[in-house]
């Protein structure tokens, strides 16, 4: 069935094809010949120049429309028969006129008369098929009568044209030359009142047709005309308009498919007013033939009988012609009414459903924008909760971190007691004892003494005494054990025993400097001791504040947030659960700030470090960046965990959903990102592998 379609598509291109190239070709010979008409004098040439030209141009219009025919399918092709039914005998017509001036058999009629005239009345059924199914019924009667009207109208007009001329001509002959321009004219008029009628755009190859019909009817209208006062001459206009004439109509059966689904235009006002007002036009015409009759000499008196005759079919073809016109408004206009009632019923009904759809939507709507309420405050609260669960996790941790430095106050604190609880004015009055070498001895142990030291090795302090008591023993100073213990106190390295051990005076006096300087380098270091642990203490309670504000009568605002400080916060506050197993490296800009409520930035930032420690279990590294892209900042949060698995990549920022262990989470985490981050005009997305997860979160930048 393919192959078969496939065969037919070929055949019409090639049809179409073979159809495109004798039109193109003949039209070329043919003015060649024009040519050689315009250019010779001779009579005998004339006339066969206008012979060959007659009979070329039919027949390559004939086999132009074959072909047209062939390389159609459906009602194109009907109708196109019917236009080369009538190129078809107008050919047979030429080919017997040839004959007939061959053999110069040149009476009237003659058989070639018998030929010729069909091409009109064929064009006309294929118009009318055309027709046919794309019009009413009514509407196609008013078209036939229009077009019946205008024929009788061309008709009378030729017979006072041409009976005016003639009056002894036999009136057979002269009803035979009416024959040709009526035909071809009312063709013609047929093709005109297409336009309107299926409001078709007119394309060149419609024009081509409706052209060359009508000028075929008026070069008949011409020539007719000149025959019957004198024998037409060879080689005029006259003769190269029905060449000219046939190749249109030949180009335009090739090439006129019209669809009217594609091709359909608006009807215009003018269109429309020339429909209205054609029987008028068919009246007057004919009222001006039987003005013509009666005025102008030499007409036989039953051809003004038949005019009279046509004015007054005219006349009744144009009120049958309003008759349907007016059954078909009337009928119209029971429809539209019909229609209305319909209509206003329908309206009616539809009117109805929308009050009762509008009040139902009032009400839903009312439902609906309770239930957000409830719902934002809902989700208000779960942010809550989300975020004092993580506080909550993290108690323990924060509890550790201020006992710690609260530990050390207390103990740095004792410490000073239990010396100022001693006769420190001895110690006061030894220091005053002190000559110059010996207090600038006192002052290097006293400084060193002073430092605190953080970097506490038991197995190495005691390789330091042992190698500092060596160092003693061999300088000779007594009491070597305890005063290498002393030194090594106070910070003193060994190398730095062996430079000081000569300025170390002998006996008594040397152990009273040590002592001395060791008991009030106690005091600076305790002293210092409190001033870091409550600056850590310090640290810990203002994170803490930090995370915590806002609860309770929370409203949004905007203001210029440091992501930096509100990480180092958090880090701050993890620090007993990473210290010693977690590496975090901040490479955030201080320039680096963005737009944003506090408070909801905050639960990004907790939410980002606490799924990156525990994707890491507790141990690992953890890099925050950040970079500036045109007017927002991007902060990335990156950790060297297992990543993400690709089977739940695309499900982690939905809420309720997570992998951790119950108890550990609600799944709500990445979820208060995404949100936070969208209600601020921003965005996050991550990138994970085997090697780590990275989470990009992109937020305005402050101005």
């Amino acid at each position: 069935m393919n192959s078969l379609v496939s065969t037919l598509e070929i055949r019409s291109s090639k049809d179409r094809s073979l159809g495109f190239l004798s039109i193109y070709l003949g039209s070329i010979f043919v003015l060649i010949l024009f040519l050689l008409i315009y250019f010779t004098d001779e009579t005998e040439l004339l006339r066969i120049y206008d012979n060959i030209h007659w009979t070329s141009s039919i027949a390559i219009a004939t086999i132009t429309a074959w072909f047209g025919y062939r390389s159609s399918e459906g009602e194109t092709k009907r109708f196109r028969l019917w236009f080369f039914l009538g190129l078809l005998s107008y050919f047979i017509g030429q080919v017997v006129w040839d004959i007939q001036a061959i053999s110069k058999f040149y009476s009237f009629p003659a058989p070639s008369d018998l030929f010729y005239p069909w091409l009109g009345p064929f064009f006309a059924v294929g118009f009318a098929r055309f027709l046919k199914d794309r019009v009413p019924s009514n509407r196609m009667k008013v078209a036939v009568m229009d077009a019946l009207g205008l024929a009788i109208a061309v008709l009378a007009v030729t017979l006072v044209l041409y009976l005016s001329k003639k009056e002894d001509r036999p009136w057979f002959q002269l009803l035979t030359l009416s024959v040709y321009p009526v035909f071809t004219l009312s063709a013609a008029c047929i093709g005109v009142l297409m336009k309107p009628s299926l409001r078709l755009k007119a394309d060149f190859s419609f024009l081509c047709l409706v052209i060359g019909l009508a000028g075929m009817g008026i070069s008949w209208l011409q020539w007719n005309s000149i025959f019957l006062i004198v024998v037409p001459e060879d080689g005029t206009l006259t003769n190269a308009g029905f060449s000219a004439s046939i190749l249109l109509l030949g180009y335009g059966t090739l090439t006129w498919a019209p669809d009217p689904s594609g091709e359909i235009e608006r009807e215009s006002a003018t269109e429309s007013g020339l429909l209205r007002i054609l029987p008028l036009l068919e009246v007057i015409v004919c009222s001006a033939a039987i003005i013509l009759s009666l005025t102008l000499p030499g007409l036989p008196e039953i051809i003004r009988l038949v005019i009279w005759f046509s004015a007054g079919v005219m006349v009744v073809i144009a009120s049958l012609r309003q008759s349907l016109l007016v059954a078909d408004l009337a009928t119209a206009e029971l429809v539209i009414r019909n229609a209305n009632k319909e209509l206003e019923v329908t309206v009616a009904e539809r009117t109805e459903e929308l009050r009762s759809t509008n009040t139902y939507l009032v009400t839903a709507n009312d439902k609906l924008r309770s239930a957000m309420d409830e719902l934002k405050k809902t989700q208000e609260n779960l942010v809550r909760s989300e975020k004092m669960a993580v506080l909550g996790r993290l108690m323990a941790g924060i509890a550790h971190e201020l006992n710690t430095p609260l530990g050390a106050i207390r103990s740095s604190t004792e410490g000073i007691r239990s010396i100022l609880s001693e006769p420190w004015e001895k110690l006061l009055k030894d220091y005053s004892s002190f000559n110059k070498e010996e207090r600038e001895f006192w002052g290097i142990l006293f400084k060193n003494g002073g430092t605190v030291n953080s970097d506490f090795d038991s197995k190495e302090e005691r390789s330091k005494r042992k190698r500092s008591e060596v160092i003693l023993r061999e300088f000779g100073i007594e009491n070597s054990l305890v005063m290498a213990d002393a030194l090594t106190d106070l910070g003193i390295s060994p190398d730095q025993v062996s430079e000081l051990a000569e300025k170390i005076p002998k006996g008594e006096r040397g152990w009273m400097i040590v002592s001395n300087a060791s008991a009030l380098s106690s005091i600076s270091r305790s002293s210092q001791l409190i001033l870091d642990a409550s600056i850590k203490a310090s640290r810990v309670i203002q994170a803490l504040k930090s995370y915590a504000s806002g609860e309770g009568d929370w409203k949004p605002h905007s203001e210029s947030v440091s992501p930096k400080e509100q990480i180092e916060n958090i880090i701050t506050l993890y620090y007993s659960k990473m210290k010693n197993k977690v590496i975090v490296d901040i490479n955030i800009p201080e320039s680096a700030s963005v737009s944003g409520d506090p408070e909801r930035l905050y639960l990004i930032w907790t939410n980002l470090i606490t799924n990156a420690l525990h994707a890491m279990n507790y141990s690992g590294r953890i890099f925050v960046d950040a970079e500036r892209k045109d007017e927002f900042w991007e902060i990335s949060v990156q950790d060297t965990g297992t990543g993400v698995p690709a089977e739940i990549k695309d499900r982690i920022f939905d809420p309720f959903f997570t992998t951790k262990s119950p108890g550990e989470g609600t799944g709500l985490g990445l979820d208060i990102c995404k949100n936070v981050a969208e209600e601020h005009g921003g965005s996050i997305r991550f990138i994970s592998s085997e090697e780590g997860t990275t989470f990009y979160v992109t937020l305005p930048a402050s101005p």
